[in-house]
């Protein structure tokens, strides 16, 4: 039996190639939960109007008129400080908060953004408006008459190697929801 052969010598480089580079990611791992920082960012957002109107959408909720809510908004932010040499991307999205008799806490996701480079985190959008279609808003009480909801942008970062580490800016004021009247034609 020869021991020297091309196979085993392979097998004992891989072998030990594997358990360096499982050590490293380790430590890797392990740096990014020590090092973990709380970006602290002041990133305000600020809505001009949230709108609703009565819909059907015909691939969802069974071909029933629902409600559904547009938000327009302006946002000036960077996010730069969220970026280092782990970060693979930053996924930053518009959160609208709201209360119903059913539920006390409401969070809908009406806008989002995935951030690839440092260089596109220098936000500024003017005159926005959320994507119905991507995310459609809707309250399955129907009934957004009366209600007020708060804004807050808020940013998941992910890591190259290691655990995601979330945050958010500070919350608008609350913006009432405004009925949209259609005209007969």
């Amino acid at each position: 039996m020869i021991v020297d052969t091309f196979t085993n010598r392979g097998s004992t480089f891989f072998s030990k190639l594997s358990t360096v580079l499982f050590f490293l990611c380790a430590v890797i791992t392990f740096q990014g939960v020590i090092q973990r920082r709380e970006v602290e960012l002041d990133t305000p957002v600020y809505v001009h109007y949230a709108k609703y109107r009565s819909a059907r959408f015909y691939h969802a909720f069974r071909n029933v008129r629902q409600q559904y809510a547009q938000v327009k908004f302006n946002m000036d932010a960077d996010l730069s400080e969220l970026w280092d040499w782990n970060t693979k991307h930053v996924v930053v999205y518009l959160v609208a908060s709201y209360s119903t008799e059913k539920h006390e806490k409401n969070q809908v996701v009406v806008w989002d953004k995935i951030l690839s480079s440092p260089e596109e985190s220098k936000m500024f959008m003017k005159d926005t408006l959320s994507n119905i279609q991507a995310h459609p808003f809707n309250e399955y009480s129907n009934q957004f008459e009366g209600k007020n909801a708060t804004y807050t942008l808020h940013w998941t970062v992910s890591p190259k190697m290691g655990f995601l580490s979330w945050g958010a800016g500070p919350g608008s004021y609350e913006i009432p929801f405004h009925k949209i009247i259609t005209q007969p034609k």
